[in-house]
């Protein structure tokens, strides 16, 4: 099946809250290279460090998954057997979320070209409330993990969901979902809170009204109790005129909530897609210079799966780590903490620009496309000549070539946010707008009011056509939930 549409994956953006991640996908029929596309957004707290995992041969080894007492929803951990082989694979590694015990994955890619995503996906409240006490069973990093451990395609890694599910249980905060590809299809799995194993899987598309008999089709996939579960509950008639729609029955239950139209950010699924298809051919520069996929400051910096290593300042530090605060240091990372923090240094930059984003944001993204637009420009001879030495018998020169370039790269980025970071704390004191603190808690107490954000003139938290332009844009207080 060829796919040429865009999916800005809808069931995973329009959360009842105003802290929602995002997936973006792009069929090779609209890129400008025919290739595929997949991105994340997402608001995490915590530390983020990058970090590849070599493969690796186990035997008889076993895995810890779930989520412990202390999760937002108590569980219990248990052992999983794991696979004999593991893929190399690229991901961006967190520490906390909701209670869970780090290190968490959102998804990367593997060395089979399989990437993987995950992306909350709240279900019905009444659902969400039949999910035992404690819980068990693999959780939304588990699965993304197993995924790129295991999977050969993106139906390969439904499947294996499906199965970890069936056997071990899924462990949840109110709904997850994955988004996996391959150079050839995408497929957007749900897995549904309420400690039923109940989990539906659709190939490019918002899962809505989904077959009863789907076990026959290939287009769709899931659990065997997906429709059965529904009529039990009493959430949808078999012998009525609506059709089955997962969307309907297993969501988050609000008016004005559809799968493509509906939520609560300013700009919908449905706008979303339709901006990225008129940019189309895309390319991967394209996507970056919009906001919505983007780091507000912070450069892209290139990484190929076969890079050697990750540079100390951008691996794991204490920085926003879960109990950092409460513990020493372990000597191990002695060398690696004494390092520079990418994500510290950077997000510093952050605090910066968007105290003054209407003067100091437009100054900041010019300097970092300008850095992004030299990365680019050396893709194709960097990528061409890795080429040749691999095809020339010379594999290892070709990775260290690409190891070379990927963290060059990188210190320079590096080294330009330690100068933005020192040009916009003289500018910002020289002209005497530094405020100290009033002496509030320097924690935020997660009661809705605004946090730091680079957002001027528009509300992100309510629809285009709800709201007016302002000067300055102020928050409005409401309730934060990822």
């Amino acid at each position: 099946m060829m796919f040429s549409q865009v999916s800005v994956i809808a069931l995973l953006c329009f959360a009842r809250t105003t802290s929602a991640s995002c997936g973006f996908y792009i069929g090779k029929a609209l890129t400008a290279d025919g290739s595929v596309m997949l991105s994340r957004t997402s608001e995490e707290v915590s530390s983020h460090w990058l970090e590849i995992f070599s493969a690796k041969d186990h035997s008889n080894a076993n895995m810890s998954v779930g989520v412990t007492e202390h999760a937002s929803m108590p569980g219990r951990l248990m052992n999983i057997s794991q696979a004999s082989n593991t893929f190399r694979y690229l991901s961006m590694e967190y520490s906390d979320f909701e209670g869970f015990l780090a290190p968490l994955t959102n998804g990367g890619v593997n060395e089979k070209g399989i990437a993987v995503r995950d992306k909350w996906a709240q279900n019905r409240d009444d659902l969400i409330a039949m999910t035992p006490n404690p819980q068990m069973g693999l959780q939304y990093s588990d699965l993304a993990r197993v995924v790129l451990e295991r999977a050969n395609t993106a139906r390969e890694g439904v499947e294996l969901i499906g199965q970890m599910s069936a056997e071990y249980g899924y462990a949840n905060y109110g709904g997850n979902s994955h988004l996996i590809a391959d150079a050839n299809e995408v497929c957007i799995v749900w897995e549904m809170s309420g400690g039923k194993k109940l989990w539906a899987a659709e190939r490019l598309g918002y899962i809505e009204d989904f077959p009863v008999d789907f076990t026959n089709s290939p287009d769709y996939m899931g659990s065997l109790n997906i429709v059965s579960f529904a009529i039990e509950q009493g959430w949808w008639n078999p012998n009525g005129t609506e059709p089955f729609n997962i969307f309907n029955v297993y969501a988050y239950q609000a008016e004005g909530y559809t799968a493509r139209d509906g939520g609560a950010k300013y700009m919908s699924q449905a706008a979303l897609e339709n901006a990225t298809r008129a940019m189309a051919p895309v390319t991967e520069k394209d996507l970056i210079e919009r906001l919505w996929p983007s780091s507000v400051t912070a450069p892209f910096n290139p990484w190929w799966l076969g890079v050697k290593g990750i540079p100390p300042e951008y691996g794991l530090h204490r920085y926003l780590y879960k109990n950092a605060a409460s513990t020493f240091l372990d000597p191990e990372y002695q060398y690696q903490e004494a390092t520079y923090f990418a994500g510290r240094t950077f997000k510093q930059v952050l605090y910066y620009t968007c105290s003054n984003p209407e003067a100091f944001l437009p100054i900041v993204q010019n300097i970092l496309h300008g850095f992004e637009n030299a990365s680019f420009a050396d893709l194709k001879w960097v990528e061409r000549s890795a080429q040749t030495l691999a095809e020339n018998g010379q594999r290892e020169a070709a990775l260290d070539l690409l190891t070379f370039y990927s963290h060059a790269r990188a210190e320079k980025a590096l080294a330009l946010g330690k100068t933005m970071v020192d040009t916009l704390d003289a500018y910002t004191k020289l002209t005497g707008q530094f405020p100290m603190p009033s002496g509030s808690p320097i924690n935020d107490p997660g009661l809705g009011t605004e946090t730091v954000n680079c957002l001027v003139g528009w509300d992100p938290d309510l629809p285009a056509d709800q709201q007016t332009p302002l000067k300055t844009f102020r928050r409005q207080t409401r309730a934060r939930i990822r």
